[in-house]
């Protein structure tokens, strides 16, 4: 979750829970936006089951126990920006807090929010670098990551970067691994990421 919008997280969300799906059976996304992006998505996407997106859920608690009763194996939660009752309300309810950003002092600002309601919560957090102009500022996307380790935030060494496969597969309800050409730098920088994520849920399990 990010308090700000325009840093891809639907799109990321999308990716990761694609991806997800080679690892667990059930894969679901609750889609707590008022936009309801990602059921727009899976509306157009071929394989509407995998993952299957839940929309028209605007309370977390609510959303993770009905998942929990049906069995799901996991559920990721797109938050809306700017709706910091919902962030803190799905942060309280997660096992871990993923907040994207873009390597901008904007952004950095806006993710503190986000890590003070994950902290509050006492839930573990991984900032993500998203959706960065490759060989465009990569000496601030270095010292947007100094920032952030300095404050003892956790930080992906993965970099998800920006490429226009992520956008098209989106909008077709697909990811960049599977829109036509199936970038492969995409898809492995999603695979790095989510095993990434998939191994500190393990170690908070």
């Amino acid at each position: 979750g990010s308090t700000k919008g325009g840093v891809g997280k639907s799109t990321l969300a999308a990716a990761l829970a694609v991806r997800a799906c080679k690892d667990y059976a059930r894969v679901a996304i609750v889609d707590l936006d008022a936009q309801q992006s990602l059921v727009d998505w899976c509306k157009k996407r071929p394989d509407k089951n995998a993952p299957e997106v839940f929309g028209g859920e605007f309370d977390p608690a609510e959303a993770v126990k009905k998942l929990e009763l049906s069995g799901w194996d996991i559920a990721f939660l797109d938050t809306p920006p700017s709706f910091l009752d919902i962030i803190g309300e799905a942060a309280a309810v997660s096992d871990l807090m993923v907040i994207p950003l873009r390597p901008s002092m904007i952004d950095l600002k806006s993710t503190v929010a986000a890590v003070l309601h994950a902290k509050a919560a006492q839930v573990p957090v991984l900032c993500v670098f998203n959706d960065v102009i490759a060989n465009d500022g990569e000496a601030t996307l270095n010292g947007c990551r100094t920032v952030i380790e300095r404050s003892q935030i956790p930080v992906s060494a993965t970099v998800i970067y920006h490429r226009v496969a992520h956008i098209n597969g989106f909008g077709a309800g697909q990811t960049a691994a599977e829109y036509k050409t199936k970038d492969q730098k995409a898809a492995a920088e999603i695979n790095s990421l989510w095993l990434d994520i998939k191994s500190r849920l393990e170690r908070t399990k």
